[in-house]
């Protein structure tokens, strides 16, 4: 009842938009000073500690399956805002083999920064539908499997960097990550849509059988 969301949040470890070492590396190339690297790093932090703020409300309010969903869409519109000023003018092939404007830069790690709230929002939310659709006695089961995959998508983001190591070519990368979000954003929808009909017929065929 809850693969699709599974993974939808698996496929999200397969990413360089993110606060890790890929990124950092980026950054500093880009000309970013470790200090401010160091500063947008630590607004990471607390953007994903905001989600934790507001996860409790939205859910008392929405429900778990839509605030899983506005986190995934939250997410992909900061990334969509991110990787926009590096990823289209080198599809364009108007940027040649010059490294990308400062501005530009900041603008992708803010991006990156702010999707951080919806990424641990749909995290948050796909944690509680885990617990609460999966019977207690398979439920370690399922969340090694989910840890599982979610190491197999990480490797293959590293292994992706090995092969387009050049950091000319990480504009590549990110399109590619921020193809993975966008999946994962329509594997969330499905499920949602999925679980509104199969909530719909449920609830149809109990009213006629009482009718009845």
């Amino acid at each position: 009842r809850v693969l699709l969301l599974s993974l939808a949040l698996a496929l999200l470890y397969c990413t360089v938009l993110s606060l890790g070492f890929l990124m950092t590396s980026y950054l500093k190339w880009s000309g970013l000073t470790e200090a401010e690297v160091s500063l947008y790093r630590g607004g990471g932090a607390l953007t994903g500690l905001l989600a934790t703020l507001i996860y409790a409300p939205l859910h008392t309010r929405i429900g778990s399956k839509v605030t899983a969903a506005l986190g995934n869409y939250y997410q992909l519109a900061c990334l969509c805002a991110a990787v926009a000023p590096i990823v289209l003018p080198r599809m364009a092939g108007g940027t040649g083999d010059s490294t990308p404007s400062v501005s530009a830069v900041r603008l992708l790690i803010l991006g990156v920064v702010g999707s951080r709230t919806g990424l641990w929002l749909f995290d948050l939310a796909v944690t509680q539908l885990v617990q609460e659709q999966v019977a207690p006695e398979h439920l370690g089961a399922v969340c090694g499997v989910q840890s599982s995959i979610q190491a197999l998508f990480e490797t293959l983001s590293f292994v992706a960097s090995l092969y387009l190591r050049d950091p000319l070519q990480f504009w590549a990368l990110m399109l590619g990550s921020l193809g993975v979000v966008v999946v994962a954003t329509t594997l969330t929808t499905v499920y949602c849509l999925l679980n509104r009909q199969h909530y719909t017929v449920t609830s149809i065929s109990e009213e006629g059988a009482a009718l009845g």
